[in-house]
């Protein structure tokens, strides 16, 4: 069970990540509406990632 968390995290790292560089870059999801609030959400979906790789990594 830990080991399919960690990788439904993973998976939800990547959607939160796609969404958030596209809408920095083109704008597609949200018009560009607030570069911050992009590059916030782009850290903190990193920070997820990585815990979470840490994580399957040692479920290993």
């Amino acid at each position: 069970m830990p080991k399919a968390l960690c990788i439904i995290s993973l998976t939800i790292f990547l959607l939160i990540f796609v969404i958030f560089l596209l809408d920095l870059l083109a704008g597609i999801p949200f018009n560009k509406n607030n570069s911050m609030m992009d590059m916030g959400f782009l850290f903190a979906s990193l920070v997820l990632g990585a815990l979470s790789f840490l994580c399957l990594r040692q479920q290993k």
